[in-house]
């Protein structure tokens, strides 16, 4: 019997606990210190225990690399980092990369409309918000991603973020000018990246994170991509994580401490 185990919870990861449960397939959660991870700690999760006949899905077990859970037998699903099966993947491809096309591929299952929005929209948002994605248009993504957000107007708050974004300080990134949203107020967060990926808005920002900080990086080429991942990352702190996908046009890096940066 087959036991799937889900990282950290976002819309997608909800949507395949539906489909798996809704087929009768057991789910149980990767787990640190007793409490299912989030979507940071995912790949350092100490349960359960890997055992044949496992698929992990965006997680990893703290004691494992991916390739050792491969050997024991366990199928991995994922497309955020190096040798994942959808990693690197260009957005004409965004379904076979997302974590819920491959489950589909795996359980051939067709994938709806709304898991085909929710592959496009988790693997190459802003590309998929400019027409890269086949099968997915910018106005019914920005539709269905609206609803997510329960605002009365969610068009407005968009716009409004549009303009604190405009109004925010340069930052220079591999030589192109990018903003640093920074100091945007927190009550925006959940929408900077929908407004950032729409609007195809270049956007930097570096804030404290639990012990240390974090820089997030997003929609630039591929190229400055790699370059802030590789290079200027370092120019910015004492690095304790990089990771990120040039194709996918986004890169984060975690900092135990950073240089002289007016956060």
């Amino acid at each position: 019997m087959i036991t799937f185990v889900l990282g950290g919870s976002d819309t997608e990861m909800i949507e395949i606990e539906d489909i798996l449960t809704g087929i009768g397939h057991t789910v149980v959660y990767a787990e640190r210190n007793g409490a299912r991870t989030s979507r940071r700690d995912a790949y350092s999760a100490d349960s359960p225990r890997p055992r044949a006949n496992q698929v992990w899905i965006e997680c990893c077990h703290q004691d494992y690399s991916k390739k050792e859970l491969k050997s024991l037998g366990i199928i991995i699903i994922d497309h955020h980092n190096p040798g994942d099966p959808g990693y690197g993947k260009p957005s004409s491809e965004y379904l076979q990369a997302s974590s819920i096309g491959q489950l589909c591929k795996m359980l051939d299952i067709q994938a709806s409309k709304r898991v085909t929005l929710i592959a496009a929209a988790d693997h190459c948002l802003r590309l998929a918000y400019n027409n890269y994605c086949p099968g997915v248009t910018r106005e019914e993504l920005k539709t269905f991603r609206l609803d997510f957000y329960h605002d009365p107007n969610p068009e407005a708050q968009m716009e409004k973020l549009r303009g604190l974004i405009h109004d925010c300080p340069d930052v220079e990134i591999n030589g192109r000018t990018v903003k640093d949203i920074s100091k945007i107020p927190v009550k925006y967060n959940r929408w900077l990246t929908e407004v950032g990926c729409y609007y195809g808005l270049r956007t930097f920002s570096l804030r404290p994170a639990g012990q240390g900080y974090k820089a997030f990086l997003s929609n630039m080429r591929s190229k400055d991509i790699r370059y802030f991942m590789d290079e200027q990352c370092h120019e910015f702190g004492v690095v304790t994580n990089v990771y990120g996908d040039p194709k996918r046009q986004f890169a984060g890096c975690h900092f135990g401490e950073i240089y002289d940066y007016n956060t």
